[in-house]
C-alpha cells in the first residue's frame, strides 16, 4: 500500500512488469470518458478485455494505458510472482 502510494505521487511515464511463475490473467478496462480518469469514483467501461500473461513474458504500459486505463489482476489461489518496474521522470 505504501508504494502505491509513493507511485500515485510520483509522474510515474512507464511501467513494465515480467510475470514469473505461471500464467497470469490481467484484465482491462478502458473508460468512457478519459476526463474522468483519477476521478475517484467507479467509471462505465467502454471496452474490457482479459490477457494471458504466460510465464516469462513482459508487458510495457505507457501514455493513455498507462495513465487512463484500468488494469488489474484478479486474485488467484496460488502464489504469483512478478516483477514490476517504473519510469521517473
Amino acid at each position: 500500500m505504501l508504494v502505491d502510494n509513493m507511485v500515485a505521487a510520483i509522474d510515474v511515464k512507464r511501467v513494465g512488469g515480467v510475470c514469473v511463475a505461471r500464467t497470469t490473467k490481467r484484465q482491462v478496462r478502458i473508460p468512457v470518458d478519459p476526463a474522468s480518469s483519477g476521478s475517484g469514483t467507479r467509471r462505465r467501461a467502454l471496452a474490457a478485455f482479459t490477457l494471458d500473461a504466460q510465464p516469462r513474458s513482459v508487458n510495457v504500459m505507457s501514455g493513455d494505458a498507462r495513465r487512463l486505463w484500468e488494469h488489474s489482476i484478479p486474485p488467484v489461489d496460488t502464489r504469483r510472482y512478478s516483477i514490476t518496474f517504473r519510469t521517473m521522470v
